[in-house]
């Protein structure tokens, strides 16, 4: 009788766990739904990459707005950005990969018109039990409050602020 209750809680137990399994799953698919609904629905291009600036997720906002399909890795990147800004912007970009720092700057990249844009470009580190990934906006200057390119700075200040809010939902969302 005694092995008979031993092995009927040893049975519980594994459905209990296998069913919190289930539900652990369950929860994690809606946040991960939620988040993705967040990213998409965003004005700005949004995307993440690897240490090692390979590139995992973007927005469909960088094919509406850039008119090709998201590059891979980091050395097909610079195809998109104004000539004049490459060497710049690519070395500020690999040296916060190989720190793992906060990425920021402001570089003109074509859209699918073939006219280059002002763009802010921000990537945020983030660590999650093992090496660091970006979760990284790009938000066309001028589009977003209708200012030239000679009020830009004053815009320039006005979308980090922006993007700082954008941050914290997406934070807030991958957290539920």
């Amino acid at each position: 009788k005694e092995g008979l209750e031993v092995l009927a809680q040893a049975a519980m137990r594994r459905l209990n766990a296998q069913r919190e399994g289930l539900q652990a799953e369950r929860e994690i698919a809606l946040r991960e739904d939620r988040l993705r609904h967040i990213l998409e629905g965003m004005p700005q291009i949004a995307w993440s990459a690897d240490p090692d600036g390979n590139f995992d997720y973007f927005n469909s906002r960088w094919e509406k707005q850039v008119g090709a399909a998201p590059p891979r890795v980091s050395k097909d990147w610079p195809q998109y950005i104004h000539p004049d800004d490459r060497e710049a912007i690519m070395s500020v970009w690999y040296a916060a990969l190989q720190s793992g720092e906060e990425f920021e700057g402001e570089y003109r990249l074509r859209f699918a018109d073939g006219q280059y844009r002002w763009v802010m470009g921000q990537a945020l580190p983030v660590v999650v039990l093992g090496p660091h990934s970006a979760f990284r906006t790009a938000v066309d200057v001028a589009r977003l409050d209708g200012t030239d390119f000679l009020e830009r700075p004053v815009s320039a200040q006005r979308l980090r602020s922006a993007l700082r809010k954008v941050t914290v939902v997406a934070e807030d969302g991958a957290k539920r």
